[in-house]
């Protein structure tokens, strides 16, 4: 009986899982190497690194889905695989950073790198074995239990090829800390912070500030609490102020409150689209400079229609457009199917202030 990752195996079922891999090292060509949810154990990962040809050729490797643990055994391979270009090691049970970081450092040619889903927890170690790395176009530590932002930032910041950073479902909450390695990486296009307890928001606008070529965004399911903040941190990377940022998920950011303590509504969270989000946020804030707005419950159905008088004082046409977008929203939450009005309509009642 041979005795792998925890498990206990016959020489027969260790036998066949090595033939396994051995049909997908026959099919390969090219440089690539798919061996995910082949059952390989680290010592089936060293025997493939000591070929030759191997070590000289392969190029990408997957070792996803494998429920490998020991990353002391399985450094002993990946250290010889110095042509790698492309390494994923997401979805398995690797813990032991300190030995990973030893098996990674010298893969100085990796231009992307998957972690996510493992039980990783020492970020000084991690950090450790990142930066010699700066070949980096993609980074992926999603789902792991790394909880120290000032060491995983300090790996971070001789990354500065980066264009993807995933970071979700962590325990970086000190955004401070985290924002010294964010500074640096000024050619990322995606950035994942989903699931962090994230809830300084001015902090984070010192990190995202020289991100200008940033696309894609996700806070969703953090904890910040001041819209207003947070609107301000995300505005200067819209495209009309010269940045990039398109896509922004803020969706499951409940704590997430206007200056008056109502809650950002839903409506705003689940929208994906920056500008959009950016816009929504800053008008809920714009309160004082809107139209006097009186709203009376009919005497028909209070869920399904609202009777209301508008004054325009010295309102925008866009300002009515903007209330009349926020009562027929307000409508629709209670169960009703919007208001529909022309914008000739609104035209009319803000040059000749007439009641609708």
């Amino acid at each position: 009986m041979t005795e792998q990752n925890g498990h206990d195996y016959s020489s027969d079922e260790v036998a066949l899982r090595i033939e396994a891999c051995s049909e997908k090292v026959l099919s390969w060509w090219d440089g690539q190497l798919d061996l995910s949810h082949c059952q390989c154990t680290e010592a089936d990962i060293v025997r493939l690194a000591e070929n030759r040809l191997m070590r000289e050729k392969l190029t990408n490797l997957d070792l996803s889905h494998n429920e490998l643990s020991d990353a002391t055994a399985l450094a002993e391979g990946l250290k010889l695989l110095t042509e790698l270009t492309n390494l994923d090691l997401s979805h398995n049970e690797l813990s032991n950073a300190e030995a990973l970081a030893e098996g990674i450092k010298p893969l100085t040619k990796l231009t992307v790198l998957c972690l996510s889903y493992n039980r990783l927890s020492d970020a000084t170690a991690l950090a450790e074995g990142l930066k010699p790395l700066t070949k980096l176009g993609s980074l992926y530590l999603g789902s792991n239990k790394l909880a120290d932002a000032t060491a995983l930032a300090e790996g971070l910041k001789s990354l500065t090829k980066l264009t993807e950073l995933e970071l979700c479902d962590n325990r970086l909450s000190d955004v401070a800390a985290l924002a010294v390695g964010l500074k640096p990486l000024t050619e990322l296009i995606m950035l994942g912070l989903h699931a962090n307890g994230l809830s300084d928001a001015a902090a984070l606008a010192e990190g995202l500030k020289p991100l200008m070529e940033l696309a894609e965004l996700n806070l969703s399911f953090n904890k910040f609490s001041d819209a207003t903040i947070l609107a301000e941190a995300i505005s200067f990377l819209l495209p009309r102020n010269g940045g990039a940022l398109v896509r922004l998920d803020i969706s499951g950011c409940t704590s997430l409150r206007l200056p008056d303590g109502r809650p950002v509504p839903k409506s705003i969270l689940n929208l994906r689209d920056t500008t959009e989000i950016v816009d929504a946020i800053q008008r809920s804030l714009a309160n004082d400079s809107q139209p006097a707005c009186e709203i009376q419950p009919s005497s028909m159905n209070v869920e399904k229609s609202i009777e209301f008088f508008i004054d325009p004082g010295e309102a925008s046409e866009e300002e009515i457009r903007d209330v009349l977008r926020s009562l027929s929203n307000l409508q629709k939450a209670f169960g009703g199917l919007g208001l529909e009005f022309a914008i000739g309509g609104v035209s009319v009642l803000a040059r000749e202030e007439v009641p609708v």
